[in-house]
């Protein structure tokens, strides 16, 4: 991921840019924990995804005053205290949030000029996967490593473009890619080898409406697939019910049967996840695997690395 390749770079270069070689990384909760205490809970979560947009926003003119830029506090100066207490709090805990990642690591790459030309000489090619969801930030630091080996590949799926409102921005990339990197080469993968030609189907209908790329084709050993059930339900509880017993019923035809159920809103998970119990469907639900960011194991864990 991008955050690992940042933190990465960022270890290696610590004592170099003053960096705790030892740092440690607050993720979201961890961050929110340190904000409660200096705003009000809605406050706090706001101003949190504040800031991190912010971080990955700021253009490389605004970088040059500094790792923590005036435009933080551009839209919130009245939380201009309590954003630099939270940077404080995060130095005194030698942290960095995953928004810092990212800025620290631009800072880095233009303000020490013999890092950057090291890092440059590491790769020979990089390529990036679900390159729609990367945002300008992230692009630079690309830019800046690929300038030397001059291969750089961007693979990714224009119609699965999800994280427009954290700052994914596509069209801008590309244009900046081929501004940046010329002889660059499209290559379009349209025929689909993963999914059933009932499902390609349904795909391609949605995405006619907005796309402006050739419509997805199922590969030619594709199955039929079974056709597209859609249900209404009066509430969440009948639909969590109704989900279930159709659960029940492809189980008992095969008791060896694996599916996902996706929500849009955690929380319509645990309804789902009740109906699921209520008829004894064994399940796991995000939460299971949420276990490490729980306050205790993070206690237990930082005591094993300290020993």
């Amino acid at each position: 991921t991008f955050h690992g390749l940042c933190a990465w770079m960022l270890r290696r270069e610590a004592k170099e840019i003053g960096l705790s070689m030892d740092f440690v990384i607050f993720d979201e909760e961890d961050s929110l924990e340190v904000l409660r205490d200096l705003v009000s809970e809605q406050d706090a979560r706001s101003l949190y995804h504040y800031m991190c947009s912010l971080k990955v926003e700021v253009d490389d003119e605004q970088l040059a005053s500094g790792p923590i830029p005036k435009a933080l506090f551009a839209k919130k100066r009245d939380f201009e205290p309590e954003i630099l207490a939270y940077q404080d709090e995060l130095a005194a805990n030698h942290a960095l949030d995953f928004a810092d990642l990212i800025l620290m690591t631009r800072v880095m790459l233009m303000k020490h000029p013999h890092i950057r030309a090291r890092w440059q000489g590491k790769f020979d090619m990089i390529q990036v996967d679900e390159m729609q969801d990367t945002h300008l930030s992230e692009y630079g630091i690309l830019r800046v490593l690929a300038e030397h080996c001059q291969n750089l590949v961007l693979a990714g799926d224009f119609d699965q473009t999800i994280y427009e409102w954290r700052g994914s921005n596509p069209g801008e990339i590309l244009r900046r890619f081929r501004r940046d990197f010329s002889g660059g080469c499209t290559f379009s993968f349209d025929e689909n080898h993963r999914a059933t030609r009932s499902l390609v189907a349904a795909a391609a209908n949605v995405v006619a409406s907005y796309s402006q790329y050739a419509p997805p084709k199922p590969a030619v050993k594709a199955s039929p697939g079974r056709p597209i059930e859609v249900h209404f339900a009066r509430n969440s509880e009948e639909e969590a019910d109704w989900i279930a017993r159709r659960l029940k019923t492809e189980l008992d035809k095969n008791p060896n049967l694996k599916a996902g159920v996706l929500t849009r809103p955690n929380h319509r998970a645990l309804t789902i996840a009740e109906a699921l119990t209520r008829m004894n469907i064994p399940h796991l639900t995000v939460e299971t695997y949420e276990f490490f960011r729980r306050q205790e194991v993070k206690d237990a864990i930082a005591y094993i690395r300290f020993l």
